[in-house]
């Protein structure tokens, strides 16, 4: 997929450098503000797939900026993560009648919130996965909308089984999901893992999903996550 816009708003500086290198990590492009006035005005102008915010923020704090939010039909629908501590949320936000869904607990260990990050932007891409157009059963599109790594980890946290079918001048790749795990995958003469890792950097072509399509071969040992994180290793090793 295109890279998620992130707006992340926040006036204490260790905070906002923590997320930012998280978000950054999970390859999300992050533009940030200190202020819930200043976050208002960024969100209209750059319209962020997603915005994180504190709740004690100067000007404007944190559930103003997702009311205020929700009087302009444009930006209703946009995810919005609020960060509050135990004490604000009991005593502040859960009395109220209108409030984010997804909250951040502070204070937060880094992995933590990593993870659940993780999970927010995958339900999110599994939701725009969901809208694409639906032709004989199977979901398609291009990948430069959705990415090789994007489709991988929203077919994983979705549990699918089914085939992840990828060209793309003249190359293809099939990739078989049980019940989100990866189990055998082919790309020209590979087989198996270096299978999965040649096909992570493919930005551009097409992709399908036929959903409930299996394989009757084995040729993946590893699980997907330790295919990503390996295949992730592997690349950054040949930019150095």
């Amino acid at each position: 997929m295109s890279r998620a816009k992130v707006l992340l708003a926040d006036d204490n500086s260790s905070i906002v450098r923590i997320l930012h290198s998280i978000l950054q990590g999970l390859g999300c492009d992050v533009s940030t503000a200190s202020d819930g006035a200043d976050a208002l005005l960024k969100v209209r102008d750059s319209h962020p797939d997603l915005v994180l915010a504190d709740f004690s923020m100067p000007i404007m704090d944190g559930i103003q900026l997702f009311r205020k939010l929700q009087e302009y039909p444009a930006h209703r629908d946009v995810p919005f993560v609020l960060l509050a501590t135990r004490a604000e949320y009991e005593q502040k936000i859960r009395p109220l009648d209108l409030v984010p869904d997804e909250i951040i607990e502070k204070p937060f260990f880094a992995a933590d919130a990593r993870q659940r990050l993780k999970t927010i932007l995958s339900r999110m891409q599994q939701h725009r996965l969901e809208s694409m157009s639906v032709e004989d059963g199977a979901i398609g599109g291009r990948l430069a909308d959705m990415g090789p790594v994007d489709l991988i980890q929203v077919l994983e946290i979705g549990r699918k089984t089914g085939a992840l079918s990828l060209a793309r001048q003249g190359e293809s790749a099939v990739l078989y999901f049980r019940e989100g795990q990866i189990y055998d995958a082919e790309s020209g003469n590979l087989r198996g893992d270096s299978a999965v890792y040649r096909i992570l950097t493919w930005g551009d072509g097409d992709f399908k999903i036929q959903f409930g399509a299996e394989s009757k071969q084995q040729s993946v040992q590893n699980s997907t996550q330790g295919l990503l994180m390996e295949g992730m290793r592997q690349l950054d090793e040949g930019k150095r």
